[in-house]
């Protein structure tokens, strides 16, 4: 059975169970999941059955809706497609036999065998080389770290037409990935610009307008 896994900075909040009926997520007491942070719109999100298949769709959100790490009005889900809701994120798991249905044999939960994924995940931070807030290194320890101009941003970027977002970094067991997000201030890794999710590698350069970032691998 289809499930979403509500999380808040690595840790696991809530399971929901997907039937065939939809559900709308947001901060209001109207829905069926509700996430009390202002980050999220009223009614954020709706989550409903197509077929055998399960779409998210964006309700006009203030700050959008994000699929890994790329911004949607719609989107089929995958099984661990990673669903940013404000600074909330969504996993789905679709519910079908895979390498890790040994572990939900023996007893284990969703919600633990995602914990148990994301702790073998690879670390990483980001250092503010120069522009943004603040010159700091930020540890990469959610899911989806956002950087831009917005309240939501967890890399607060400065300049004109820069993103809100600008960028997404998603945290993947494989590694960490950057998606340029919105603005007309590219986001580039090494001079290129990013127009697809790109692996960063350890060193790697990031701009946005004025402001240079690097990231490192590991502690």
């Amino acid at each position: 059975m289809a499930k979403l896994i509500l999380q808040f900075n690595g840790a696991t909040l809530q399971e929901i169970v997907l039937t065939q009926a939809p559900i709308t997520i947001g901060r209001e007491p109207g829905n069926d999941v509700v996430i009390d942070n202002l980050a999220v719109s009223r009614y954020h999100i709706k989550i409903l059955p197509v077929d055998s298949q399960y779409l998210v769709q964006d309700l006009e959100s203030g700050n959008g809706t994000f699929v890994n790490g790329q911004q949607v009005t719609q989107a089929i889900l995958s099984d661990r497609d990673q669903i940013l809701v404000g600074k909330h994120t969504l996993v789905f798991m679709s519910g079908e036999k895979t390498a890790g249905a040994g572990r939900k044999e023996r007893g284990v939960s969703l919600a633990e065998e995602t914990v148990l994924v994301q702790s073998q995940t690879v670390e990483g931070s980001i250092e503010i080389l120069s522009g943004g807030v603040q010159h700091e290194r930020i540890a990469l320890t959610q899911w989806t770290t956002l950087g831009g101009k917005g309240h939501t941003a967890d890399i607060k970027l400065k300049g004109w037409f820069v993103g809100t977002p600008a960028f997404t970094i998603s945290r993947r067991p494989e590694g960490f990935f950057i998606t340029h997000s919105q603005g007309r201030r590219m986001t580039k890794v090494n001079g290129t610009a990013v127009t697809t999710p790109r692996a960063l590698c350890d060193g790697d350069v990031i701009t946005v307008g004025a402001t240079i970032l690097q990231f490192h691998s590991g502690t």
